[in-house]
């Protein structure tokens, strides 16, 4: 009787993408894992915010833009959100 090969099995895909983002980063954030990032565009500047997983609660955290670019850059998922009014059609 000849061996059988076993039945491939598919790997289900990953939701969690705190396995791309930079180690030293999520520490740092006080998270475990980081869910996503929001850029925030006003009149007044621009903000990024991390959402993500502390402990066992979700949480918003403001960072630097460099490290929501760091963030974005290792394929976190991302918003831009942009505040300032629409300009004047006419």
């Amino acid at each position: 009787m000849a061996a059988q090969a076993a039945p491939a099995q598919a790997t289900p895909a990953r939701t969690d993408t705190s396995a791309t983002v930079p180690a030293g980063i999520v520490p740092e954030l006080g998270m475990r894992r980081v869910r996503w990032v929001r850029i925030s565009v006003s009149d007044t500047g621009v903000k990024a915010e991390v959402a993500g997983i502390a402990h066992r609660f979700p949480i918003i955290r403001q960072v630097p833009l460099h490290w929501a670019n760091t963030l974005i850059r290792s394929g976190c998922p991302f918003v831009v959100h942009d505040r300032r009014p629409a300009p004047e059609q006419g």
